[in-house]
């Protein structure tokens, strides 16, 4: 059986990676987080200073991208990377007044 077959919803464990960027944008920066996905088999990863502001293109395949950029500069900005396979329900519940913490909800069913 092919792994891609496997139905996720009888997975029990997650593999989460978190990662500080400083930057997102760098194209190897972008080939490296691939490898890593795909080779440690990550199911969310969850990446802090995208330095993404609102309009900017972010694409992995196979993976829900969800983000929370800074509208003003490219300074801060997450986002999650849920592997495509998952059921999930996401909001962003809160954030302060300066936008430095954002309080995320993901359900995975």
């Amino acid at each position: 059986m092919d792994s891609n077959e496997i139905e996720m919803c009888d997975k029990t464990d997650l593999n989460i990676m978190i990662l500080n960027v400083r930057s997102i944008n760098d194209y190897l920066k972008k080939l490296l987080i691939i490898d890593l996905l795909r080779s440690k088999n990550i199911d969310v990863a969850l990446i802090q200073e995208t330095f993404l502001i609102k309009g900017d293109k972010l694409y992995f395949n196979g993976y829900k991208i969800f983000r929370d950029e800074n509208y003003l500069n490219r300074r801060k900005g997450t986002a999650m990377l849920v592997n495509s396979a998952l059921n999930v329900e996401f909001s962003r519940i809160a954030a302060d007044h300066k936008e430095d913490l954002s309080k995320l909800e993901l359900k995975i069913e």
